[in-house]
C-alpha cells in the first residue's frame, strides 16, 4: 500500500510505553469562540432594541432551575460567558437577558416543563425575537392578572409569600414581607432621593484600574496564558448568600448559579467554571471588556417602614 505524505490534522499513535506527549505553552493558541456560536457573531441578528426592550422587563425570575433543564442553561451561560470574555458584545447581551427570556416565571396555568421547553428550542434556533416578544406578552399579562386581583387576594397572597419564605430558611425575607412594603415616588423625586443616599450615583463612568494586590496584567505576565487564565477552578468558592437573595437587575440569582454548577454533565460545568474564573481574573487586573459593564448595574428600591418600627428615628 503506497504510504502518503502527512496532512495537517493528521494524529500519529503514540508507541507504546512512550511517555506522553508534552505540549508546549508558548505555542499555545487564542481559546476559540464555544462552538455552539462558531459562525457568530456574522450569522447572528438581534432584534432591534434588544437591550433596551430585555430591560424593561421584570428581573423576578424563578428560584430554581428544574434539573432536567439545567444543563441546557449551564451550556448556554457557558457560551455567553465565553464570548463575552473575549470582547464580543453579542454574547455580553445574550447573557445579560438571558435569566428573563428563559426563566421568567412561568404563567400560572401553564406547565413549567412544557414552557421551558418552548423557551429553549427558541434560544437553540435563535429566535430572539420571538422569545422576547413572548416574554414580554406573559409580562403584560402577568401584570394585569395583578391588577385584577389586587384588593381582593392581596392577603392571601402576602401569607403564601411568607409561608414560602419561612419554609426556604429566608426568616428575615419573610418579616420584612408583613412589616414593609415598595414605595414608588414620581421620577424626579426618586432621582433626589438617589442622589441623597447614594452621592456615587451620578458619577461619570471611568476606566476601571487594576488592584494592587491583583497581579500582573495579561500582557505584562511572564507566565504562559493558560496559567493565568483558568487559575480560578471555583470562582464562587466561598461566597454565600442568602436564602432567597433578591436577583439582580439581569435576573439572574445566586441559586441559578448554584443549579448549574449542580447538573450532571460535568463537561458543562468544567467549562462555566472555568468561564467564570476567566471573568474574575480579567476584573480583578483590569481587563475586562466593556461589553461586561452592565454587570456594574445596580437598583435602589424604597421601602415603607411600619409605624412601631420608626419610633424613636
Amino acid at each position: 500500500m503506497p504510504v502518503r505524505p502527512l496532512r495537517a490534522g493528521d494524529v500519529l499513535p503514540r508507541a507504546p510505553g512512550a511517555p506522553p506527549e508534552q505540549h508546549n505553552h508558548d505555542d499555545a493558541v487564542p481559546l476559540p469562540v464555544p462552538e455552539a456560536h462558531a459562525s457568530l457573531p456574522g450569522a447572528l441578528v438581534l432584534p432591534d432594541g434588544f437591550r433596551e426592550r430585555v430591560r424593561r422587563l421584570t428581573s423576578n425570575t424563578m428560584l430554581h432551575i428544574p434539573t432536567q433543564f439545567r444543563q441546557q442553561v449551564c451550556t448556554i451561560t457557558a457560551d455567553n460567558v465565553e464570548g463575552a470574555n473575549r470582547g464580543i458584545e453579542v454574547y455580553a447581551l445574550l447573557e445579560e437577558a438571558a435569566a428573563k427570556l428563559i426563566l421568567a416565571h412561568v404563567p400560572k396555568g401553564a406547565k413549567t416543563a412544557h414552557e421551558l421547553r418552548l423557551r429553549l428550542a427558541m434560544w437553540s434556533a435563535r429566535d430572539f425575537e420571538g422569545l422576547l416578544t413572548r416574554a414580554e406578552d406573559q409580562a403584560r399579562q402577568s401584570a394585569s392578572a395583578r391588577d385584577r386581583r389586587r384588593g381582593t387576594h392581596a392577603h392571601d397572597a402576602v401569607k403564601h409569600r411568607v409561608v414560602r419564605s419561612a419554609k426556604a430558611g429566608a426568616y428575615r425575607k419573610a418579616v420584612q414581607r408583613l412589616t414593609g412594603s415598595v414605595v414608588s415616588y414620581p421620577p424626579d423625586q426618586e432621582s433626589s432621593y438617589a442622589q441623597e443616599l447614594l452621592p456615587d450615583a451620578g458619577r461619570p463612568q471611568r476606566v476601571m484600574t487594576p488592584r494592587a494586590d491583583a497581579g500582573p496584567a495579561v500582557e505584562d505576565c511572564d507566565s504562559p496564558p493558560d496559567e493565568l487564565f483558568h487559575s480560578s477552578p471555583k470562582p464562587l468558592a466561598g461566597v454565600r448568600f442568602g436564602p432567597e437573595s433578591a436577583p439582580g437587575p439581569s435576573g439572574r440569582r445566586p441559586e441559578h448559579l448554584r443549579d448549574m454548577l449542580a447538573c450532571s454533565r460535568r463537561r458543562a460545568v468544567n467549562r462555566l467554571q472555568h468561564a467564570l474564573g476567566d471573568m474574575q481574573d480579567m476584573a480583578l487586573t483590569g481587563k475586562l471588556p466593556e461589553c461586561w459593564d452592565w454587570i456594574l448595574n445596580s437598583r435602589l428600591v424604597f421601602l415603607a417602614k411600619n409605624q412601631a418600627s420608626n419610633q424613636g428615628r
